[in-house]
């Protein structure tokens, strides 16, 4: 689905409105997060899941080892 929408002033930034299909599409909530990013020239905005990501998975696991080791040098 694509839609057109103006860039608008909100505060002390720029934003737009989502349409209500899409956020039903979508299943958000107000006060749910999403991720944006920007790739290949578009904005990509992603649902937030409560389950943790592979990624951050992994990620906190490599922390947790660096940590471990640091601590064993001590």
């Amino acid at each position: 689905m694509e839609v057109e929408r103006k860039i608008r002033k909100i505060g002390n930034s720029l934003g737009v409105h989502i349409p209500s299909k899409i956020i039903k599409q979508m299943e958000l909530e107000e006060g749910d997060i999403v991720y944006i990013s920007y790739k290949e020239d578009k904005i990509v905005i992603t649902k937030t899941t409560d389950e943790p990501t592979d990624e951050l998975k992994n990620k906190v696991i490599q922390i947790l080892d660096e940590y471990l080791q640091e601590n064993e040098k001590k």
